[in-house]
């Protein structure tokens, strides 16, 4: 029985980030005028590789070849936070990490990145990673990323039983 949910599960990981490869590619293209519209042959061997459950190589092709912008923040987070919850962390780390790094994005962007990153090294079990970059995330200082982080802080306080950094956490709420 297990094989037979191994077998779907490569077969529905693929089907599963088709479309948030699809969506990518659909705006790397139509932010070109009409008569520039072509397909990218980069975006062609992403997606191949991703259908030939090869996600390092499509991972690899979508960060180096696809230019990170507003309008493709949401396809590279989606990207990786499914990663995350198929367990691939360092894949989920490595996208999110990769948003983080651009300096043309905006405050609200580069937060919503850096918490994904928190949340990529909490699923991993590198508290100490999460804890730095969420405390990275109240030093933004909009009230919306402090709450949040301080929230995610003290999640990690409880899971180490730092009793006292969690009740001083809850303070700052």
């Amino acid at each position: 029985m297990e094989g037979v949910v191994f077998d779907w599960y490569w077969v529905l990981v693929p089907l599963a980030l088709l479309p948030v490869a699809a969506v990518s590619g659909w705006r790397a293209c139509s932010r070109k005028n009409d008569s520039e519209r072509t397909i990218a042959p980069e975006y062609i061997k992403g997606l191949n590789y991703l259908l030939d459950q090869e996600t390092d190589k499509a991972v690899e092709i979508f960060i180096k070849f696809f230019q990170v912008d507003t309008t493709t923040l949401e396809t590279h987070v989606l990207l990786g936070n499914l990663f995350r919850r198929k367990g691939e962390t360092e894949k989920a780390i490595r996208i999110h990490s990769n948003l983080i790094n651009r300096s043309h994005l905006n405050e609200a962007a580069k937060a919503e990145a850096i918490y994904q990153l928190g949340q990529d090294y909490l699923h991993a079990g590198l508290l100490s990673n999460a804890e730095e970059v969420f405390k990275r995330l109240i030093n933004i200082g909009t009230p919306g990323t402090i709450k949040v982080g301080y929230k995610c802080l003290i999640t990690i306080y409880e899971m180490e039983k730092s009793w006292h950094q969690a009740i001083e956490c809850a303070r700052q709420l």
